[in-house]
């Protein structure tokens, strides 16, 4: 099934809750800032990943309550549809720090207010299909080409002037490689317009 998760501008009781949601954040900070020396480590081989199932609709259910206020000030709309029985063989922590956090960051950037992003889930050739889909503005062609490099710029502001680095896609493809998955970006700045993340991860099962 599909769920619906529509975020509104909250109640003032929800600021009750403003202190754990910022510890949360920084922690995450910390997370991630470890994660790319892990991916340094990993490339010098002085390091392995250790690879476990996870539970796909949990941890992303889990991962998308952090961004409640940034999907709250452009009224955002996420669907989710991933079935309960997938279970996929990743890193928990670079998974959703490093990889997912980070793709959803950019579904947000570059969508428009008012309009939705859409997380499915499938199973495709023996791998569990992660797909993490916009109706934003789309990707440049000049930007798509140099998106996974770590020396070309590719950063640029979202639709209402957020800022990133362009960083993140290439630790994105790392990462997902590290796990034996892939992957795809489909992308269109015209006719049906916005952005595809599909990750491509082997199934726990």
């Amino acid at each position: 099934g599909i769920d619906h998760l529509k975020f509104t501008k909250p109640h003032p009781e929800i600021y009750q809750t403003a202190n754990t949601i910022l510890e949360m954040a920084i922690s995450n900070c910390f997370t991630i800032l470890e994660n790319v020396k892990k991916m340094k480590s990993l490339e010098e081989g002085k390091q392995e990943i250790h690879l476990e199932p996870i539970h796909l609709q949990d941890s992303i259910q889990k991962a998308i309550r952090l961004f409640e206020q940034k999907l709250s000030n452009k009224n955002l709309d996420v669907e989710i549809s991933i079935s309960p029985k997938f279970s996929v063989l990743v890193e928990d922590a670079t998974f959703i720090h490093s990889v997912f956090n980070n793709l959803f960051t950019n579904a947000m950037k570059f969508s428009f207010p008012n309009s939705k992003i859409k997380i499915t889930a499938y199973e495709k050739n023996k791998f569990i299909c992660l797909s993490i889909r916009d109706y934003g503005i789309g990707i440049p062609e000049n930007i798509l080409k140099n998106i996974f490099s770590f020396t070309h710029p590719t950063s640029r502001p979202g639709t209402i002037g957020e800022n990133g680095t362009g960083y993140g896609m290439p630790l994105v493809k790392k990462f997902i490689e590290t796990y034996g998955g892939k992957i795809e970006i489909h992308s269109s700045e015209t006719e049906d317009r916005g952005t595809e993340i599909i990750l491509y991860l082997k199934s726990s099962i």
